[in-house]
C-alpha cells in the first residue's frame, strides 16, 4: 500500500470513528423527557390568571399540574380570603 493510499484510509477510518462518537453522544444533549419535574403529590403555590395565588398539585407522571383554588385569596394580604 503507497503512503497516499494509507494517508486516505486513515481519514476515512478518523472521520468514521468522529461520526459514530458524536452520534452516540447525540442523545446525551437536550431535554431529557423522562425526568420528572416535580414528586407525584407535591404541592406548590402558584399565580391566578385573575390575580391572587391558588395551588398545583403534582401529578402521577412527573409533571405540573393546573393551578387550581384560585379564589382571588391573597395569601400575602388575606384580601379575598373567608
Amino acid at each position: 500500500m503507497d503512503k497516499k493510499t494509507c494517508m486516505v484510509n486513515f481519514h476515512i477510518l478518523a472521520f468514521g470513528l468522529t461520526a459514530i462518537f458524536a452520534g452516540a453522544m447525540l442523545p446525551a444533549c437536550g431535554d431529557d423527557e423522562t425526568t420528572p419535574s416535580c414528586v407525584s403529590g407535591d404541592t406548590k403555590v402558584c399565580p391566578c390568571s385573575g390575580g391572587g395565588t391558588g395551588i398545583q398539585t403534582c401529578k402521577s407522571d412527573g409533571t405540573w399540574g393546573a393551578c387550581t383554588d384560585c379564589s382571588g385569596c391573597s395569601c400575602d394580604t388575606g384580601a379575598g380570603c373567608q
